[in-house]
């Protein structure tokens, strides 16, 4: 994964202009899918924490991105920037305070709370206060906290945040990094706030894993990462941090433990063999053998096949087979309900598109997606990715195009032209 844009790695949300897509308005999608919004427990975060009114105008044109009948949450950011929460396909907007810009993180686990970035919506400088805030998924009312990113450019700055996942709908954890690429990994407690110390890693590789920003993926009663608890250890492995015994275990070798992948930042920029891990913490995906070498722009080390095995390491089987590798690392990303994994193969020449592949677990069948479709990230729909249709974008208006892609049947649903930051609930990091 060649990443020019560092925003979404340290912790800042991603801008309008460098990340995050469609306009057919397809009334199959429509139909039927009304359905309204609920109240949900005394869990949720008291609104009167921030006094922004919740809208209740519904985006037009609006596409659909759950299928007909179905309840899921999800959320997105419009052309204009508006954040809208859906459940099935009603809409809501939220209202975000005065010269701000609200961009989705993720949902917690029974999508009571949604976490988001609070940016400055035109931001003509460093913007120095992009903190996260909850979002009360019933009310609509945004809560601040205190968990801010700083700058890119903050050259003072020695601790970047990161957010990892939610542990339940009132805690998450998130992590810290230091400039020597130390991070600390944090238990947040709601509606308090309140932080407490869970462990240290000793250095973890950011720019590697399907979870980034942080770099870590939250299963279970675990954390994953790729990194070492000692240099001596000679590289970076796949590390598992019990969250119940607080002992930390390794499985298999991702190579160097080395830089890359970032631009403009003053983070440390932590990269080694891309790697992911399914939802249930069963299974991995990685490099055999990994890098030898950091992320270049002149010169990448011949691709390495990618295999999928236990967490363990246990029974690796080839992914990809046949598969012209070409240079570089690339990223795997397994589905949601572990189907599926899917890759982009560089074209070796960097003025052609990627070709994205996604492989069936259960067969080996392997589908390429259509030429000119980048990969973005899963849906909360079985064998549906959200992909970005690069041959749109440009003049007149250099609008992001997104869209909806079945792997099965091949149907692509573009999403309103523009629209960006797509979150389901029920996905984890």
């Amino acid at each position: 994964m060649r990443s020019g844009s560092r925003a979404a790695l340290c912790g800042a949300a991603p801008k309008p202009a460098l990340l995050v897509m469609f306009a057919s308005l397809l009334a199959s999608l429509l139909a039927g899918c009304a359905i309204s919004f609920t109240p949900h427990d005394a869990a949720s975060p008291s609104p009167s924490t921030m006094a922004v009114a919740a809208a209740t105008s519904t985006p037009a044109p609006f596409v659909c991105a759950n299928p007909p009948g179905s309840s899921v949450f999800y959320a997105y950011v419009d052309k204009v920037g508006a954040l809208y929460i859906v459940r099935g396909c009603a809409a809501r907007r939220v209202a975000a305070p005065a010269g701000r810009e609200l961009s989705p993180v993720a949902f917690s686990p029974m999508a009571l709370r949604l976490l988001v970035w609070n940016n400055l919506a035109n931001p003509q400088g460093p913007d120095t206060q992009s903190c996260l805030a909850l979002v009360d998924v019933g009310t609509l009312a945004v809560t601040p906290t205190s968990f801010c990113s700083p700058a890119n450019d903050a050259s003072q700055t020695t601790q970047w945040l990161s957010f990892i996942g939610w542990a339940s709908d009132a805690s998450f954890y998130m992590s810290e990094m230091a400039s020597d690429a130390s991070v600390t990994v944090f238990f947040v407690s709601l509606p308090q706030q309140t932080r407490q110390v869970v462990t240290k890693l000793t250095w973890v590789a950011q720019v590697a894993a399907t979870g980034e920003p942080s770099g870590i993926q939250l299963r279970g009663d675990a954390l994953y990462y790729g990194g070492y608890a000692s240099a001596s250890e000679g590289g970076a492995f796949l590390h598992r941090f019990s969250l119940v015994s607080e002992t930390d275990t390794r499985s298999v070798r991702l190579g160097l433990a080395g830089t890359g992948g970032c631009q403009g930042t003053d983070a440390p920029c932590t990269w080694t063999g891309p790697w992911d891990i399914t939802q249930d913490g069963d299974r991995i995906a990685y490099h055999v053998p990994g890098p030898t070498q950091s992320m270049s722009d002149t010169s990448d080390e011949a691709n390495t096949p990618l295999y999928v095995a236990n967490s363990d390491g246990s029974g690796a089987q080839r992914l990809f087979p046949g598969q012209s590798l070409g240079n570089g690392f690339n990223q795997p990303s397994f589905s949601p309900d572990g189907g599926y994994v899917v890759t982009s193969f560089q074209a070796g020449d960097f003025s052609k598109p990627n070709t994205v592949v996604f492989e069936r677990l259960s067969d080996g069948a392997l589908t390429t997606a259509p030429a000119g479709l980048e990969w973005m990230n899963w849906t909360a729909q079985p064998g549906v990715a959200l992909m970005e249709n690069i041959t749109e974008m440009g003049a007149p208006d250099f609008a992001l195009h997104l869209e909806l892609y079945n792997i099965a049947t091949g149907t692509r649903t573009p999403l309103q032209t523009g629209s960006r930051g797509y979150v389901w609930a029920g996905i984890g990091s």
